[in-house]
């Protein structure tokens, strides 16, 4: 069974540089990080329903959740199915993980009451996707707002 999916956004190699500027410092980090974890959640549900597009009930869209901690954020879902829905299957699968299926196969589909052959579903990448549109944005925003230097930026993930 998957494990869902997540992005995070912390900043480890910050937080020693906002000890140094006092308390003001720490409070706009959060609210810049709390701002990129609702706009990178947007965005993923935003791409779950573009193409490739398979989701018909919502069960999916609906389990996107934000976890704010300290400095950082986590954009996760606990959906058992996420990760073949971002990764794809078969074939057409990405998962950096390894585990695809090369040939295709056969199921049955209760609603349909019918066999299918299939060689898997394209990936959509929608937590990915979100997170490669808002990381450059994310780093930026903070820069300017606390005045770091790149360098202290080079252990943020």
């Amino acid at each position: 069974m998957a494990d869902g999916v997540k992005v995070k956004l912390s900043m480890k190699g910050v937080q020693k540089a906002l000890k140094s500027q006092g308390p003001f410092k720490s409070k706009v980090a959060k609210k810049i990080v709390a701002k990129y974890a609702l706009l990178i959640q947007g965005e993923a549900k935003i791409n779950l329903r573009s193409d490739p597009r398979r989701i018909d009930d919502g069960i999916l869209w609906n389990s996107i959740q934000i976890l704010l901690v300290g400095l950082g954020a986590q954009v996760f879902t606990k959906n058992e199915y996420a990760a073949f829905v971002h990764w794809g299957t078969g074939i057409h699968g990405e998962n950096p993980k390894g585990g695809h299926r090369l040939t295709p196969w056969v199921y049955f589909d209760e609603k349909t009451r019918k066999y299918h052959v299939t060689s898997g579903m394209e990936p959509n990448m929608f937590f990915k996707n979100a997170f490669d549109k808002y990381a450059p944005l994310f780093f930026a925003d903070m820069r300017k707002a606390l005045a770091i230097s790149d360098t202290s930026f080079k252990n943020m993930k």
